[in-house]
């Protein structure tokens, strides 16, 4: 058995141009009051998680003051910083959280994009992203094992590529125990990581935690769970996204293609020419209903700010050696070389990812511009 769906998940509201104006005048906690208030009556915190109070401790990190709502074993927090409007306000929902929630919910709530659009619509004078989303595969008597898949990515025979068949670089980090391998980390949460894939035995750490799924894990003769956490720049590019989906076929269909996209196992030895996956890869492809064209179109992976823009283009793409080179050689010719750009950009035609950028970002800029950029 093979299931998808959302592990956790964390929102941030943030203000809007307007939200912003009125910050100078009015106390940023009033305001970051009145948005809990807000979210409390749009995804009914109240009706299903109980009544809110002041938390002590544990608040989200980075962020001063918390509320908790009700009194359960699990963690969940509504947050913001009373000095700091930048930070906005984040509702951080564990997997516990998340799942009791789910469970307990009320029409027209049915899942995490219904949560999204609830929020949207209550607060439309501010910006409702993910900071964090978590998706999570489930595999369930498959026969698969961790440690397995270990010793073929050890030893060669499989690879983690990008589904247009680039290689994945990112470190890959094993958790052994007793000679056995049960976790595996395929990147790391280092500041600017947008993602990172964790595969871990699923059963054992239910039986050793005596966790919530402890029963289904004390039937199951094996069980695997990989999960893809993602967050940033990357989480809130998926907000417009899921925002869209309204039925659970779209949602888990996106959940694979996302995890595909970056960490699609495959075998490296094979006696034909044909890609041939690996049972993950394998059933996440099964599951996604799309065509094979959107696998390059919905990556996220190219999803940068006009900032990274600009960032990679000083720092690390080589321009500013290349215009060091023609001024050195001969002076003016970087105007020139401008001059040459602007009158390029008149016959340039978008690709696909240009223009699906412009359409999820452009009201992000035309509203306070980019001059800021170029401080």
């Amino acid at each position: 058995m093979v299931t998808l769906g959302i592990d956790e998940v964390t929102f941030i509201v943030l203000p809007g141009e307007r939200i912003k104006e009125r910050i100078r005048e009015v106390d940023w906690s009033t305001i970051a009051e009145h948005i809990i208030r807000l979210i409390e009556n749009a995804i009914c915190l109240i009706q299903i998680m109980g009544e809110a109070y002041q938390a002590d401790t544990s608040n989200v990190q980075g962020y001063s003051v918390g509320y908790e709502y009700g009194r359960h074993p699990f963690y969940f927090r509504v947050c913001y910083h009373e000095a700091v409007h930048s930070m906005g306000v984040v509702i951080r929902f564990s997997a516990s959280a998340l799942r009791f929630y789910l469970i307990n919910s009320l029409e027209p709530i049915h899942s995490v994009p219904d949560m999204l659009r609830q929020l949207r619509e209550a607060l439309p004078d501010y910006k409702v992203l993910f900071s964090r989303i978590d998706f999570a595969v489930d595999y369930i008597n498959e026969g698969i094992s961790v440690n397995d898949i270990q010793e073929q990515i050890t030893t060669g025979n499989v690879g983690i590529f990008y589904e247009n068949g680039r290689k994945n670089g990112s470190s890959i980090r094993y958790i052994n125990q007793n000679g056995i391998t049960d976790t595996i980390y395929i990147g790391t949460r280092e500041k600017n990581t947008k993602t990172m894939l964790r595969i871990y035995n699923k059963k054992k750490e239910q039986l050793q935690t005596h966790g919530t799924q402890y029963e289904l894990a004390a039937k199951s003769t094996d069980w695997v769970r990989v999960e893809n956490e993602i967050h940033g720049d990357y989480a809130h590019s998926l907000s417009d996204e899921l925002y869209k989906f309204t039925s659970e076929e779209e949602l888990l269909s996106f959940i694979a293609l996302c995890i595909n996209n970056k960490y699609s196992f495959r075998y490296t030895e094979t006696e034909d020419e044909q890609v041939h996956y690996h049972a993950i890869t394998k059933s996440l492809r099964d599951a996604i209903k799309r065509p094979s064209s959107y696998y390059y179109t919905i990556s996220g992976y190219k999803d940068l700010s006009l900032k990274q823009n600009l960032d990679y283009l000083i720092n690390k793409s080589g321009l500013m050696a290349f215009l060091y080179k023609i001024e050195e050689i001969e002076e003016g010719s970087i105007d020139r070389f401008f001059t040459l750009l602007k009158n390029r950009l008149e016959y340039y035609n978008p690709n696909t990812d240009t223009i699906k950028w412009m359409r999820t970002h452009y009201n992000d800029y035309i509203d306070s511009g980019i001059t800021d950029l170029f401080k």
